[in-house]
């Protein structure tokens, strides 16, 4: 099965690094960007199944990036996250208009990340089915050996 490609872009490697521990599943391929103008190549040629844009990206800024992807018909179907510093409805309004998919406040929090990411691969949380298990529990030692 082929990995499904996510971009993640930021200009800083420490932040990338915490873009790969939220995607360190076997079925994810993370690729990096520490710019706009490097995560515009990216998706372009790699065809990614998610794109994560710091609006605060070097070079090309993210709602830049956003808008150009959108404004690409071959591109346009990818979803765009965009990862805001702000939360002011003037931003997120910005966000909208380049066309984002969806925005994720800063600092980033991976659980949330991560089911941003579900949503938009259609990923269910638990890959395999649930066992039944049954466990004894006692409480207190009887002459027992416990190990």
């Amino acid at each position: 099965m082929e990995k499904r490609k996510i971009v993640f872009a930021d200009d800083l490697m420490a932040f990338r690094r915490l873009g790969e521990t939220f995607f360190c599943r076997e079925e994810f391929e993370l690729l990096q960007a520490a710019g706009g103008e490097q995560a515009l190549a990216l998706v372009g040629t790699e065809r990614p199944a998610l794109v994560f844009l710091d609006t605060r990206l070097a070079q090309v800024d993210g709602l830049e990036c956003c808008r150009q992807l959108k404004k690409d018909p071959q591109l346009a179907a990818i979803p765009v996250v965009l990862i805001t510093h702000s939360e002011t409805p003037a931003d997120l309004a910005a966000c909208l208009q380049a066309g984002a998919d969806d925005t994720l406040p800063w600092p980033i929090d991976g659980p949330r990340m991560a089911g941003i990411a579900r949503r938009f691969l259609q990923i269910h949380a638990r890959v395999a089915p649930r066992v039944e298990a049954k466990l004894r529990v006692h409480y207190g030692v009887k002459d027992r050996d416990l190990l």
